[in-house]
């Protein structure tokens, strides 16, 4: 007979929230957020230059003035979600259109 979880793991599991395993979200003037992302390691990546913000639920808008990162289009970086005080991504576009993946590792 197999290993088998206690049901407890099981149901955290379940509860915890939930990116997919790739999320894409459309960058444009206006800023756009991810949906909650679960604890772990997201890689990012942009199709233009964009920048992007990390943090609590109060993150739902990301300008370059207030202490966001810029990601350069086509450039892959990685971040980490620790817990709920940077569990969403912002995101605004630098000068045109796009879409950013988000993909859980």
């Amino acid at each position: 007979m197999g290993y088998r979880r206690p049901i407890e793991d099981l149901q955290q599991e379940l509860l915890a929230p939930r990116l997919l395993d790739s999320e894409v979200v459309t960058i444009g003037a206006a800023s756009a957020a991810t949906p909650q992302l679960a604890v772990g390691t997201y890689r990012i990546s942009a199709t233009v230059d964009c920048w992007v913000r990390q943090g609590g639920s109060s993150v739902t808008s990301v300008a370059a003035t207030d202490g966001s990162s810029y990601l350069p289009g086509g450039q892959i970086d990685y971040i980490t979600v620790t817990g709920s005080s940077d569990d969403y991504l912002a995101v605004i576009q630098a000068t045109e259109a796009g879409s950013l993946s988000v993909t859980a590792q």
